[in-house]
């Protein structure tokens, strides 16, 4: 009889644990996709579950795998962030967890990194018992800024799972040149961004965009660039610095070089459909030492 009782309270607070979830999720999905001043209603559920939408917000993603229990594991995450000293609203979404924490006012670069500081702490005491890879958004404003934050937290977490080396852990505003592929991936229009950032290499001399093109082809290659191209190396070692100067960039940066290649390759192939299709020309014969141009 104990047994049976005690299987029918652990019933009906899993049902109540999954319709408060729902609840946490539908409110956030609302809220997620506005494109309008918040109406009274949903003010006032937001009010009821606590959710402050004044303010600048921080987001924050944890990303987990399909067989994590997400509605149970949440109690863990809240505590985990509140022993780091963050207090924070956790939803379950999707595979993992979206959650973000509220200043009354813009938090300052100390602040900001001070959170960053803490989240890492947080991240890496729930990653001994869940193998969650952690993004985290910008300050952002009001309740427009609230979506624009989980959404670059939830970017930067997806980057963070191929990121070992910086412990699957991920800031929006320490991303650098792989921004361009977060906006690629959030909007599918990567042509006119890739076109914008190659915009500077072609108001100059030097056929800066075909020898970065060549260069990140040949996996850094100073020789089989200057092979393919027809010039001496001396040539693509100075391009290829004006580039970095131009561009703001550094070409030993894996995430600068794959922006940058796949900038390349979307203008090449938008400008001429059958680029990708034609079989590689032979290397024409490696030119005399020479002065670079």
């Amino acid at each position: 009889m104990a047994a049976g009782a005690i299987q029918r309270w652990l019933l009906s607070h899993r049902l109540d644990l999954e319709r408060d979830a729902r609840s946490r999720g539908t409110l956030l999905g609302d809220l997620l996709q506005l494109n309008r001043d918040p109406g009274s209603d949903l003010r006032r559920r937001a009010a009821d579950a606590g959710w402050v939408l004044t303010g600048w917000h921080v987001g924050m993603r944890l990303g987990t795998g399909p067989d994590v229990d997400t509605i149970a594991r949440r109690p863990d995450i809240t505590r985990v962030l509140e022993a780091s000293g963050i207090p924070a609203v956790v939803v379950e979404h999707g595979n993992g967890w979206t959650a973000w924490t509220t200043y009354d006012s813009e938090p300052t670069a100390d602040e900001v990194d001070l959170l960053a500081r803490r989240l890492r702490e947080a991240h890496r005491a729930l990653r001994r018992t869940v193998e969650a890879d952690m993004g985290m958004g910008r300050p952002r404003a009001h309740w427009d800024g609230l979506a624009t934050t989980i959404g670059e937290a939830a970017d930067a977490a997806r980057l963070a799972a191929a990121r070992p080396e910086v412990g699957h852990f991920l800031r929006a505003d320490r991303l650098g040149m792989a921004q361009l592929l977060l906006e690629w991936a959030r909007t599918e229009t990567f042509e006119p961004t890739a076109r914008k950032l190659l915009a500077p290499l072609r108001e100059l001399p030097g056929d800066l965009v075909n020898t970065l093109s060549a260069y990140l082809d040949s996996g850094g290659s100073l020789a089989e660039t200057a092979a393919v191209l027809g010039v001496h190396r001396n040539t693509v070692a100075a391009r290829t610095e004006r580039v970095e100067r131009v561009l703001d960039v550094t070409l030993k940066d894996r995430d600068d070089r794959l922006a940058l290649h796949l900038a390349c390759r979307t203008v090449a192939l938008a400008d001429d459909p059958h680029a990708g299709a034609r079989p590689p020309r032979p290397l024409p014969p490696r030119p005399e030492a020479g002065k670079a141009d």
